[in-house]
């Protein structure tokens, strides 16, 4: 009979280990989207951010990301006319929670919902995952919409949060529900007619050179928050004035100035040109 209990206790761990782990949801329905665009909350799915925390500034922290920034509001990427896939990688965080190791990405061309798989270690013989997980995809040209078609990606996570009683709470769109829906982001792809001769430059390796002499480079904000990196030579005393002009009426610029480790910040200017320009004045000491 001892032989037995020991056994039968040890049963009973494993399954209440296993037990809590959130319910598996749902497959996503068929067919597009209805948009909340105004709230940023989409019918029947849940938002990319939680609800239930919020960092000291009270912006609600990000669960489902998607693109190189770790930004919610990254909505527009570029595709080449020679490239057949766009590489999309994303992460969802739920720190103290789950994610589940499937999502999903809307097939614009057949119209169906395309499931993936999460990278991560599955917990006690679910499929979640604990804390965080991610994955870059690779998706088919012919399954993405281009301009102003919208694109779909669906991620799901789970947490208890104290103070909102004892169960998961998994894509909630407000502290009160509904909850269990499917995290969506949504991107639209620009197969580049509106980038500007320099791009891509938006990271330091990609930085192009600027002329020193005066001339003028012109470059365009697409998306809106583009970042561009240009670099220049300078020989120790030289003085130079760094600036933006001839600004569209939609843009406002800020401007960092790096050293050549392209880490150290040397100075950072937002209005100190003209209207919503930016302009540095520096002196080099090093060459």
């Amino acid at each position: 009979m001892k032989k037995i209990g020991v056994v039968l206790l040890f049963v009973c761990i494993i399954i209440l280990g296993c037990s809590d782990v959130p319910p598996e949801p749902g497959t996503p329905g068929a067919g597009a989207l209805s948009l909340g665009r105004a709230t940023g909350i989409f019918d029947g799915y849940g938002p990319a951010f939680s609800v239930f925390e919020e960092d000291g500034s009270g912006i609600p922290p990000p669960l489902f990301t998607i693109g190189s920034e770790q930004d919610i509001d990254e909505e527009v990427f570029f595709i080449g006319p020679n490239e057949q896939q766009l590489i999309l990688p994303l992460d969802v965080q739920q720190l103290g929670g789950y994610v589940y190791g499937r999502g999903y990405y809307y097939n614009v061309g057949n119209g169906v919902w395309e499931p993936f798989s999460l990278d991560g270690e599955r917990v006690g013989g679910s499929n979640f995952i604990a804390n965080q997980a991610g994955v870059t995809l690779n998706i088919d040209r012919d399954a993405l919409g281009t301009g102003d078609v919208t694109n779909f990606v669906l991620t799901y996570s789970c947490k208890k949060y104290t103070g909102h009683g004892t169960d998961f709470k998994c894509g909630c769109s407000s502290t009160t529900g509904p909850c269990n829906q499917w995290m969506l982001q949504y991107f639209y792809l620009d197969e580049g007619t509106n980038r500007d001769q320099f791009e891509p430059d938006n990271t330091l390796a990609q930085a192009v050179v600027i002329p020193t002499d005066g001339t003028l480079q012109s470059h365009s904000f697409t998306p809106a928050r583009d970042i561009d990196f240009v670099k220049f030579d300078a020989t120790a005393g030289e003085r130079f004035i760094i600036r933006t002009t001839n600004l569209g009426d939609m843009a406002d610029t800020v401007m960092s100035l790096f050293d050549t480790d392209g880490v150290t910040e040397i100075a950072f200017d937002d209005d100190g040109g003209d209207g919503l320009a930016s302009m540095i004045i520096f002196r080099a000491e090093n060459t």
